[in-house]
């Protein structure tokens, strides 16, 4: 899923490459409680579909932050666009060393936003560190390097913020 950028994989490409592996079975035995997921026949094709967005986005969370622990940080889906969010979520539970924060920092400075908006819902320790980060970010004109795409994207993440983190933050977005 997190390789091919797909929310509901179909059946059969989960069965070429785990139908001989010893997890088959009980993806097979899960898919039929259907409590977790189950198969999803609506469009001709016969996709794993989730029983809610939220089930499937902690899966991808999870399986983020544990290779994010592991110091995998090459997966092609830890810079797509498309799992900002999840990405965002799963450095925050993985418990990042300062070189990664630093490499997003310098690299993907989006992810730094999108964190910080999530650690700022959650009330986590990482907060202020973020936040230090960002307005470092802000200070040095993020804002008028990246894309006009990146830069909404940052001006979202800021308009997200709850609490005091936003209000340095959020005059930047108005300079």
């Amino acid at each position: 899923m997190l390789d091919n950028c797909s929310q509901a994989p179909k059946l059969d490409e989960l069965y070429d490459r785990f139908g001989s592996s010893r997890v088959y079975p009980d993806l097979e035995a899960m898919c039929f409680d259907g409590g977790v997921f189950k198969e999803d026949n609506r469009r001709r094709e016969s996709k794993l579909g989730f029983r809610h967005d939220r089930v499937r986005d902690y899966l991808l969370i999870d399986a983020m932050a544990e290779k994010l622990s592991k110091g995998e940080y090459l997966a092609d889906y830890l810079t797509d666009p498309f799992y900002t969010e999840l990405v965002a979520r799963a450095a925050l539970r993985a418990k990042l060393s300062k070189e990664y924060w630093d490499r997003l920092q310098a690299e993907q400075p989006l992810l730094c936003f999108c964190s910080l908006k999530h650690a700022s819902k959650e009330n986590t320790p990482h907060i202020h560190t973020l936040q230090a980060r960002c307005e470092t970010l802000v200070e040095n004109g993020v804002l008028s390097i990246v894309s006009e795409p990146v830069r909404r994207a940052i001006e979202w993440q800021i308009a997200g913020l709850q609490g005091g983190a936003s209000t340095k933050l959020m005059a930047a977005t108005r300079a």
